[in-house]
């Protein structure tokens, strides 16, 4: 394979499926937002909203860029396109995490279990994403040999599965990551009924196991 195959490989085959892969997290959120601020929104739509961020985005950039190399052939032009769509991602990823944050921390004693756990999976999933980023811009300025580059993707990969993994429900870290959502007023409540009940009953004697 000749230099112009690889390139087209590079953009026409690996820069779409990133892209997908980032954009997935950015709809994940999107959904996650939603469901925390108690909008109705039909499954369908959901789905509707889903394929147009993670499938039709993808598509117009891989339009876009093979318009630009096949009809003038700029790199320049290429790798412009290229930088929009992994750029573009990435800004919203962060503008989705913050707002993420904010919404859970605010409505945490309205949130249920699951609502709680999509909340601390969507943060911890963007915060790993943006760490990723992070490193291949610094890689990038420094001027890194590709392969680095490679690395850090697949380690952020790795870092975004054991993200589900530390905050899954009964996980022992997960009482401890991003513990500022869970409901505070609520868990003391409970303590506090229980502690009356205790003292209500008293303790319990011989006879009431009779």
């Amino acid at each position: 394979m000749n230099d112009e195959g690889k390139m087209r490989f590079i953009l026409y085959f690996i820069g779409p499926l990133e892209c997908v892969f980032d954009l997935s997290l950015v709809s994940l959120s999107v959904e996650a937002i939603i469901d925390i601020s108690a909008t109705y929104i039909s499954e369908r739509n959901i789905w509707f909203l889903y394929l147009t961020i993670v499938v039709c985005l993808p598509i117009f950039f891989l339009l876009l860029m093979v318009i630009v190399w096949e009809s003038a052939h700029t790199f320049r032009g290429v790798l412009n396109t290229a930088l929009v769509e992994d750029i573009l991602p990435a800004v919203a990823t962060v503008v989705l995490l913050v707002l993420l944050y904010l919404l859970a921390r605010r409505k945490a004693s309205c949130l249920n279990q699951e609502q709680t756990f999509k909340a601390k999976l969507m943060v911890t999933l963007s915060l790993c994403e943006t760490l990723g980023v992070l490193l291949n811009l610094g890689l990038y300025l420094a001027q890194a040999q590709i392969v680095l580059d490679d690395l850090m993707d697949s380690l952020m990969k790795v870092g975004v599965c054991c993200c589900y993994l530390v905050v899954s429900p009964g996980s022992l870290l997960e009482p401890h990551v991003l513990s500022s959502l869970h409901d505070k007023d609520r868990t003391t409540t409970n303590q506090n009924i229980l502690r009356e009940e205790h003292e209500v009953q008293g303790p319990l004697g011989p006879q009431d196991f009779r």
